[in-house]
């Protein structure tokens, strides 16, 4: 039964992530499931996150997981992921960077075996945070935004697509929206409802930050693109990180109380 379970590559990305770095490798560990290839690009970290991924060698041995490790420099993020789709042969990718993490509850066994990875983008919930606010991705009263606003910590994409495609590296946020978006383009999907990674709210996508929430605009060129930058740089400084996610999410998002860790 293991040799004909589908090989799954997971792919982080980090740079100078000595403080969350375990906690992404230890939901890894804890996967109900061994047919695994770890894919580590990191950016030449200085502050001793080679150190630590270098550590879970031995781990990864002891469990016959297969890993691949590279540290070197590169352009960006989206460079970055591109040595991580270029290293990966797994049957199936997913993308957990430095931070991110499987959910507790996730079994990878159960979405294998319901699921044909092989051939199917494979989508599933998200919790996001923010402090001690957590947001389940997408409310599930607007399941449909499952493909409109798939998160990579929650997708699946199969050999056949993510060797076709790579990430535009010339984006600096919007490049992994693009990304799925290319993707679901042209592959089918399978909708896996049940909660897959949760991630931390905080990066570029979400920052309060003008030069940030104008590079956003320009890279997804939405429409009325001053009016929208205005308001959204006004609403964060007016109030502040947690109403303006609470007032942002209250419909695309479902707010939910704070998980159990199992």
């Amino acid at each position: 039964m293991e040799n004909t379970q589908p090989l799954i590559s997971v792919v982080t990305i980090s740079f100078n992530s000595k403080d969350f770095i375990e906690k992404t490798v230890q939901s890894v560990l804890n996967l109900n499931y061994k047919k695994i290839e770890y894919v580590f690009v990191d950016g030449l970290s200085t502050d001793g996150t080679p150190r630590i991924i270098e550590s879970y060698f031995p781990k990864f041995k002891e469990l016959g997981i297969l890993y691949k490790y590279i540290s070197e420099s590169d352009s960006g993020i989206y460079h970055a992921m591109n040595k991580g789709l270029n290293l990966s042969t797994g049957d199936s990718i997913i993308f957990m960077n430095a931070g991110d993490s499987f959910h507790s509850e996730f079994d990878l066994q159960d979405l294998v075996s319901h699921c044909d990875v092989y051939n199917n983008v494979v989508i599933g919930y998200s919790i996001q945070f923010h402090e001690h606010d957590y947001y389940l991705r997408p409310n599930p009263a607007y399941e449909e935004n499952m493909i409109k606003y798939p998160a990579h910590q929650s997708t699946f994409v199969p050999r056949t697509y993510y060797k076709m495609h790579l990430f535009d590296d010339r984006l600096k946020i919007a490049g992994d929206y693009f990304w799925m978006k290319k993707i679901l383009k042209s592959a089918p999907h399978k909708l896996y409802k049940k909660i897959v990674s949760i991630f931390e709210l905080g990066g570029k996508s979400s920052s309060s930050k003008l030069k940030d929430i104008i590079q956003l605009h320009k890279e997804t060129n939405e429409g009325f693109i001053w009016f929208k930058i205005v308001i959204k740089f006004l609403i964060f400084q007016l109030l502040g990180k947690k109403l303006t996610f609470k007032l942002m999410y209250s419909k695309k998002y479902l707010k939910i109380p704070e998980p159990r860790v199992v």
